[in-house]
């Protein structure tokens, strides 16, 4: 259609997102305030309860666990549900029903979804750092490659989705079946 991801006259993927972002100077006075906003923000939403999310329904647990800040090992970071081994036959099944259509989705419909997944990551890169710094005890600058490692991944696996006009051979010898280590899935 005229909204797939490069489809005939539409802006290629390409020029739509940013390839090979690159870290930010983090020396920057408004780089180091944008991080210490983000920070506050997540600190303040430390200690909260989690649920499961099963086929969109949350799921409260008769048990859970904290996640521990390895820094300071007396900061909840959050409590989690914890799985029974019929949580994870339910996700199973939720997994299936969601696969029956999603296997006849075009690769436009998924790269399109893996460049708005790229985008909101974008927009939050200071927030998901945060967040790694806090529950991992990342520094700032292994936590904000890391959320860039993960934008780049993200739509690099929409590109090789493309036919192969105008696609980088790099591209093509990756879409022939070299593996690739993940660090999420988005």
């Amino acid at each position: 259609g005229d909204r797939a991801v490069g489809g005939r006259g539409d802006r290629h993927l390409a020029t739509a997102v940013h390839i090979g972002e690159l870290l930010l100077d983090l020396g920057k006075p408004e780089v180091q305030r944008h991080f210490d906003e983000a920070l506050a923000r997540v600190r303040s939403e430390l200690g909260r309860s989690y649920p499961l999310i099963l086929d969109g329904a949350r799921v409260e647990t008769r048990e859970s666990f904290a996640s521990l800040n390895p820094s300071h090992k007396d900061e909840v970071v959050g409590r989690f549900a914890k799985a029974e081994p019929e949580h994870v036959q339910l996700a199973i099944d939720a997994a299936w029903k969601a696969f029956a259509s999603w296997q006849y989705r075009s690769w436009e419909h998924r790269a399109e979804l893996l460049v708005r997944a790229a985008a909101i990551l974008r927009e939050r890169k200071f927030e998901l750092s945060s967040w790694m710094i806090l529950e991992v005890g990342k520094n700032r600058l292994e936590a904000l490659g890391d959320v860039e490692q993960i934008l780049e991944r993200a739509v690099g696996r929409a590109l090789l989705g493309q036919p192969a006009h105008g696609v980088a051979s790099d591209a093509l010898d990756r879409r022939q079946g070299v593996p690739h280590a993940f660090l999420a899935v988005v």
